[in-house]
């Protein structure tokens, strides 16, 4: 890959309520932390999830966060989809690491006093 390590989070989960299968996670949004060397970037999305079999399902109040994430990768298309997603940052994160190497001006330019507009002669 292009040395990125993502970190995936959950951020919220909708439920939706369905027949022998209450409170079922039907909507996921989630963040991805990327970090290559000192620097880190974040991308977001949202994931829909379809309705869960009886044979399958989990009640929320026993789902761990990894189990949600895992479900979230599965859905979206694997591994193949995970490498795509970090690839896609690729210009994120080298504009970042460029930021990172940058200097502070000593004095900002915003602190700096307002130039005075000349006020133009009466006109005749």
């Amino acid at each position: 890959m292009n040395n990125i390590t993502p970190v995936f989070y959950v951020d919220k989960v909708y439920v939706e309520q369905y027949p022998d299968c209450p409170n079922s996670v039907a909507r996921v949004t989630w963040i991805c932390e990327m970090t290559r060397g000192s620097v880190k970037i974040y991308g977001s999305w949202v994931t829909y999830l379809t309705a869960p079999s009886p044979q399958g399902f989990i009640p929320i109040d026993q789902l761990t966060a990894q189990q949600v994430i895992d479900w979230v990768i599965q859905v979206q298309g694997g591994q193949t989809w995970v490498d795509s997603y970090v690839a896609s940052y690729e210009e994120t994160m080298q504009m970042a690491e460029r930021n990172a190497q940058m200097q502070n001006w000593p004095t900002p330019l915003i602190n700096q006093p307002p130039v005075p507009v000349p006020t133009p002669p009466p006109t005749l």
